[in-house]
Formats: structure tokens, C-alpha cells, sequence
């Protein structure tokens, strides 16, 4: 929620002071920005936490210490020439990317964030790998109010300059603050981190090996978005990008609780049990995706030019009609998340790889094939979105029920008829009315409750919450 509100809180700030055209450009920026920091990583976190987590539950710290410190130099090793490549190159990919070199300056402050992001990268994998769910809350906490206060201040100070600036100055204090919780809370010995060792043994190969798919998965993500955005930017203009950028910095905010679920939860329990325990944590995991998200889609969808006023301004009300399919591609995405999350765990990297691949070219093929033939410009990159996520949770289905013997139980099943019923009423009727969909989003969401929880799972939730606020009050 943190995450959220001070996501909410930098695009206010961008909106207000650079406007949909600065923001169109903030937008290429963290996009680059993010692609180099994977890149930069090599896709070593994935893997890192992977083995983290089972080598902890069996005490191998020393196997964890080895595998921290060759990660740890590797990734600096590699965010140093990227660094130094987008230094000598800044006004070519300038070019490039914001069709003009005079935002040089931008490509080399963003760059100088590469190392300090990557000692987070690595120190953020080790906590997740502990399950120590408590301290890597408090962390992430601090970390995003502290960016969050850099942000507005630079932007505030400097103006669309102040995008890149805040990147490297962000990056230098959440690495500061990484290395100094770590060490008071004594998680973390950085004496036994920080010993030289120069050979790979076969554990961090296989992490390697992890990395690898993931470094090229996500090069295939990020190539597929800056693809897709350079082309809006180079036809539509730099104010289209920014229009888009609205839709999707909304969407990404409250998505991030569905991602950081899997990354931070899901993945390293599902690492420590065998693949027929599997099924019943997808089972549960799912359930709760569907509950919360429906929700959250369904407000936020019939607000969105409330939310749009206040984030934005009147100017940016165009992105409206975006929503309806961006939100679907967010519904299915969130649910083929849950599907996908086993692959790493066991180890099935070569179809994660291949999967992964197979939904950004179906992305860019849909995508072209809806701004060039069919000539739906901005509308192409969300019914493109839309339309990959679907096929992708249908194909990640498919391979879940055949390789691991999956099956939802009858809940779920009526969960997700019931689930796409109520959105899709939702969606329709506000899309028709937005007056209308203020009246039925609630009559439609409290149908939807009742017929999807009991009243027994319900009281679970509410004695576990009240025992919760009792614990917290004893505490203090």
C-alpha cells in the first residue's frame, strides 16, 4: 500500500509540473532505465531467491554467503560497463529512443543509479529468500518514502531534468538505507559477504543458469514495450506516450500488489515443497487474486475520471477509454502470474523461456496488426495487451493441468464464472454510462461477495484480523 500511495503521490507530482509531454518522456526515461538495471543484474534475483530459500530452511549459510558474493560482483561488474556504455552513447540512444539528443543529459544521470540499484537488487533477493516477510516490509517502507521525498523535491527544483536526477539519487539512498537496516538488524554479515572468491562453484552456476532465462525473458519484455513505445512516440507524438503512460502508471500501482505477492511470497514457499503440494498453494493463491482484484478493477474502472482528475488534470480524460482494456489484460495477467509461478520452482526454465518469448511477439503482432491495418492508434497497445494476457493464461493452463495433474476445485471454478460475470457487467455498463456504472458497481460487487465467499471463510477472516488488532494493541 505504501508502494501505492507514493506511486500515486510521483504521478500527481509529474502530471502537475511536467504535463502529458514531460511525462511522455519521464515515461521513455524509466523505461530505459529499467531495461538497463535488468540487463545489469544479468536475471540473477530470481534465482538467487530461489536457492536462498531452500538453503536457509536447511542452514547452509555458507553456501549462501558464496552465492551472495559472486552475484554481488558479477552485477557490478556488469552495471559498470553499462554505465560506461551509456555514457560514451547517451545522445545516440537519446536519439533513439526520444527522437532527439538533447535529452543526453537525462540517459547519463539515469545511468550513474546502475550500481547502486544493483547492490539493492542482490540484498532485496537475499531478504526475500529468508521469508522474513516483517523486516522486508519495514525496508520497503522506508525505501519508497525516501525515494518518494527525493523525487518531489528534484522534479520540484529541476523539472523534466529532475526525472533522471532523482533516479541516481533515489538509487544511492535506498542502497544506503539497504546496507544500514540489514546490518543493525543483524540479517546480514557483510564481513563473510564481502570475502573475494573468484571461481563459480556449481551452485551459483545454476542460479547462472536461472539468470540467463530470466535476463532473456526480460529482454524480450522490456524490447517489446520500448518497441511499441518508440513507435507511438516517433507516429503519434510524445503526448500520446504521456496518454498512455497514465493508463499504465494506474494500472502498475495497485498490479504491484499482485506482483510483489508472487515475487516475495509465492516463489519461495512454493521453492520448498514438493510438486504435489504445489497444487493446493495455487489453488489458495488464486482464490485470493480473484478476490481482491475483481474488486479493485471494478472501483477503479468506474472512477477512472474521477482518478484521472485528481492523479492528472481535465487534459488527460482521452486515457479513459483505454481502461476497459487494459484493465482485461491486467484481470488475466494477474491470473496467469499465479498459473506461471511454479516453473521456477521446478525448475521448468525452458518453457518459462519459451512462454515468455511467445507472449511478447504475440504483443507486437497484435499490436501492428491494430495501428498499421486497422488504425486504432493509442487503442492498439491495450487491446494488444488485452488480448496476449488472454491467450497467455489460456496456454499457461493448458501446460499447469497437463505437467503437474492441476485442477481448480469447485470453488474456484464458480469464483472465476462468477468473477468474469460481475466484470464484465461492470465493465460494460459503465463503459455505456458512467452515471450508470456509479449505481451498480456496489449492488453488483455485494451479489458477487455472496455468491463467491461463505460466511464461514468470511468470520475466518474477521477473527484473524480482530486477532490481529489485539496482538498489535497487547504489543504496544
Amino acid at each position: 500500500m505504501v508502494n501505492i500511495l507514493t506511486g500515486l503521490l510521483k504521478t500527481k507530482v509529474f502530471a502537475i509540473i511536467l504535463g502529458a509531454f514531460g511525462l511522455g518522456i519521464a515515461s521513455q526515461i524509466f523505461t530505459v532505465n529499467s531495461f538497463i538495471l535488468f540487463l545489469g543484474t544479468v536475471g540473477l534475483p530470481m534465482g538467487l531467491t530461489k536457492y536462498i530459500s531452500e538453503w536457509e530452511a536447511q542452514n547452509k549459510w555458507d553456501d549462501i554467503y558464496g552465492i551472495l558474493n559472486q552475484a554481488l560482483a558479477l552485477v557490478l561488474i556488469f552495471s559498470l560497463c553499462l554505465l560506461a556504455l551509456a555514457l560514451i552513447y547517451s545522445r545516440e540512444i537519446s536519439s533513439i529512443l526520444l527522437d532527439s539528443d538533447k535529452y543526453s543529459f537525462m540517459i547519463i544521470m539515469t545511468s550513474l543509479s546502475f550500481p547502486f540499484t544493483a547492490i539493492v537488487t542482490v540484498l532485496d533477493a537475499f531478504l526475500k529468500g529468508l521469508k522474513d516477510f516483517g523486516k522486508y516490509v519495514k525496508l520497503t517502507m522506508l525505501s519508497s518514502i525516501a525515494v518518494l521525498t527525493i523525487t518531489i523535491a528534484s522534479v520540484a527544483y529541476w523539472g523534466l531534468e529532475g526525472v533522471a536526477i532523482s533516479l541516481f539519487a533515489g538509487s544511492l539512498s535506498s542502497a544506503i538505507l539497504y546496507i544500514v537496516y540489514l546490518k543493525r538488524a543483524s540479517v546480514i554479515s557483510f564481513a563473510r559477504l564481502l570475502k573475494i572468491k573468484i571461481k563459480l562453484d556449481n551452485a551459483f552456476k545454476n542460479i547462472l543458469k536461472f539468470g540467463i532465462v530470466s535476463l532473456m525473458i526480460g529482454i524480450s519484455d522490456y524490447l517489446a514495450l520500448l518497441i511499441i513505445r518508440t513507435y507511438v512516440v516517433k507516429t503519434l507524438g510524445v503526448e500520446a506516450n504521456g496518454i498512455y503512460q497514465s493508463v499504465n502508471t494506474i494500472s502498475s500501482n495497485y498490479f504491484n500488489v499482485f506482483f510483489m505477492s508472487i515475487g516475495i511470497y509465492l516463489i519461495p514457499v512454493l521453492s520448498s515443497m514438493k510438486l504435489h503440494e504445489i497444487n493446493n498453494e495455487i489453488n489458495s493463491t488464486y482464490k485470493l487474486t480473484l478476490l481482491l482484484i475483481v474488486p479493485i478493477i471494478s472501483i477503479t474502472f468506474v472512477l477512472r475520471y474521477v482518478i484521472l482528475l485528481v492523479l492528472y488534470s481535465s487534459n488527460f480524460y482521452s486515457a479513459a477509454e483505454l481502461f476497459v482494456y487494459n484493465f482485461t489484460g491486467d484481470f488475466f495477467k494477474a491470473l496467469s502470474w499465479v498459473l506461471a509461478a511454479w516453473l521456477i520452482p521446478a525448475a521448468r526454465i525452458k518453457i518459462w523461456l519459451f512462454y515468455g518469448v511467445i507472449y511478447n511477439l504475440n504483443y507486437l503482432f497484435v499490436f501492428f496488426i491494430c495501428i498499421v491495418l486497422l488504425n486504432l492508434n493509442l487503442k492498439s497497445i491495450v487491446i494488444g495487451y488485452a488480448f496476449t494476457n488472454v491467450v497467455h493464461f489460456l496456454i499457461n493452463l493448458h501446460y499447469l493441468r497437463k505437467h503437474n495433474s492441476f485442477r481448480f476445485n469447485k470453488t474456484n471454478n464458480k469464483l472465476f464464472v462468477y468473477s468474469i460475470i460481475a466484470l464484465s457487467f461492470v465493465l460494460v455498463l459503465s463503459s455505456f454510462d458512467v452515471n450508470l456504472g456509479y449505481l451498480v458497481v456496489l449492488p453488483i460487487l455485494t451479489v458477487w461477495m455472496k455468491l463467491s465467499v461463505k460466511k464461514e471463510e468470511m468470520s475466518k477472516v474477521y477473527h484473524l484480523f480482530r486477532s490481529g488488532l489485539q496482538a498489535k494493541t497487547k504489543s504496544s
